[in-house]
């Protein structure tokens, strides 16, 4: 499972990284700053984020898109949610799950559901994006 975690892993990254350029250039270079990262863990967690703040951004609010997988038990589960930095839901943008998955098989399903959320979420993340 290791490997096909890493095969995600890397998957999430390229899709969050095309989402955070898109987000950028409709906020505007110099307004907003965006950062993107991702883990994972021999647990079988894996998290990654787009996340929106103002230049200052140690001392303001900031914005995530923020993506979190599961696999546990052949089932892979998957949520996709828009968050202030005070943890507070501002929209769920969806929720996954894949049961009897077995490994070899996430990668097509999953490279679908992660374009389709980043799809979604980034004319919200444009709405949102601190001023």
């Amino acid at each position: 499972m290791q490997r096909e975690l890493k095969e995600l892993e890397a998957l999430l990254t390229t899709v969050l990284s095309r989402t955070a350029e898109q987000i950028s250039a409709h906020a505007g270079a110099p307004s907003i700053c965006v950062r993107t990262g991702s883990w994972s863990n021999q647990a079988g967690l894996l998290a990654g984020y787009v996340s929106l703040s103002p230049p200052d951004h140690m001392t303001s609010e900031y914005v995530e898109f923020v993506v979190d997988m599961s696999y546990h038990e052949h089932t892979l589960r998957c949520r996709a949610d828009i968050c202030r930095s005070s943890g507070e839901i501002v929209q769920e943008i969806d929720v996954l799950e894949l049961p009897n998955a077995r490994p070899e098989q996430l990668l097509p399903p999953i490279a679908h559901w992660l374009e389709k959320v980043a799809e979604r979420a980034i004319p919200v993340m444009v709405r949102l994006i601190p001023s």
